[in-house]
């Protein structure tokens, strides 16, 4: 599924190992999200809310969701679901740990299209 924007498909963001790498980036070294925030995200990502509502306090599980860097609108209709909306609904109140977890992304090209 491609987003209408960019024309970027998920599948082609990022490899497994740059994925290891961000994982094991942002769980080490000074600042290091918890594996419970790296959960959160994750879950926080999956159940993102309609734009311009609150996010749920504790977001649902992910059931038959996939989810890519960023998300994928159609129509203002949520077709795939992103981890960037999850590293800021999760790190919403640490601006610092938010920058952390989005340049790692950068760092380790999970955000690049590798068409």
């Amino acid at each position: 599924m491609a987003d209408p924007a960019t024309g970027l498909v998920a599948a082609d963001m990022g490899t497994e190992r740059d994925w290891m790498g961000f994982l094991y980036g942002v769980n080490t070294g000074p600042g290091a999200a918890t594996m419970d925030d790296i959960h959160m995200i994750y879950r926080f990502a999956c159940s993102a809310p309609e734009p311009g509502q609150p996010p749920a306090a504790v977001p649902g599980f992910c059931r038959n969701a996939t989810a890519a860097w960023n998300e994928v609108r159609n129509r203002g209709i949520l077709e795939q679901a992103g981890f960037v909306q999850g590293i800021n609904l999760r790190f919403s109140a640490d601006p610092i740990a938010r920058k952390r977890a989005r340049d790692l992304g950068d760092a380790f090209g999970v955000s690049e299209n590798l068409q």
